[in-house]
């Protein structure tokens, strides 16, 4: 929710490693989301133990198909990579919360590098001196 405009928060992309559970809600909504539909994440937490987590997914135009009309693949080349890290937390001097106190840490980062195929039309000398009866559609004859 997004408490400073009163609405959905339309830029939350949370990493997939730190979703621990989903659910989308689109009619009968309750009140307190004051609107029709709701996504619910709840995310992960720590736990007794110490674990952890890696990935990277990669695109890139090694298995792409060629752009229709043209003689070369463009550029392309998606890094999203990430991790988790959790456990207990324990603070030096305090015995009471050492099985209640737990850390959850995530990082995901994306690094995308691509380029963009063009098509661009060049006039012609008729067109560029200001005789455009050529064009399709000009109705000139």
């Amino acid at each position: 929710m997004n408490i400073r405009q009163n609405g959905a928060l339309n830029n939350m992309n949370p990493s997939s490693e730190l979703i621990s559970e989903l659910k989308v809600t689109q009619f009968n909504n309750n009140a307190e989301f004051s609107q029709m539909a709701d996504v619910t994440i709840i995310t992960k937490s720590g736990k007794k133990d110490f674990h952890g987590s890696a990935f990277e997914y990669l695109q890139n135009s090694a298995l792409d198909a060629t752009t229709w009309g043209f003689d070369n693949k463009a550029h392309k080349a998606y890094n999203t990579f990430g991790g988790s890290f959790s456990g207990p937390l324990r603070l030096p001097h305090v015995k009471a919360g050492e099985d209640k106190t737990f850390f959850f840490a995530d990082y995901e980062g994306n690094r995308r590098r691509f380029t963009t195929p063009l098509v661009l039309s060049v006039p012609t000398a008729a067109m560029r001196s200001g005789d455009l009866t050529n064009l399709p559609g000009a109705g000139g004859g």
